[in-house]
């Protein structure tokens, strides 16, 4: 290698290696920022996590979600919920189709 070579390969070595240093030097700057702002905003009384944000649920809501589920669990096949549901539309022909709920079915059982 000539010297001249050396001195290109080690410009552009130095150049990557600056380069690299900017990035790194950036990216903690950048950091260190967001956190500064974070600090800012929670000192001005900001909620910025989801659960601090989200008022409490109201106990009648809770009340009756637990009833619903409640209600829901209490659901037997067969005398409210169909066991054979019918089908969904399917294709016939062009412009045709065949509508699930108009079509009989026969129940093998």
């Amino acid at each position: 290698m000539t010297q001249a070579r050396r001195r290109i390969v080690l410009a552009l070595l130095s150049l990557l290696g600056l380069a690299a240093l900017f990035l790194w030097l950036q990216y903690f700057h950048g950091r260190r920022a967001l956190r500064a702002y974070k600090a800012g905003l929670v000192a001005q009384g900001e909620k910025l996590t989801i659960e601090a944000s989200t008022p409490p649920p109201a106990i009648e809501a809770q009340r009756s979600a637990d009833d619903l589920l409640q209600a829901a669990w209490q659901l037997r096949d067969g005398a409210i919920v169909p066991t054979h549901p019918p089908g969904a539309m399917k294709f016939v022909s062009p412009g045709k189709a065949s509508v699930g709920w108009q079509v009989t079915v026969q129940v093998r059982g």
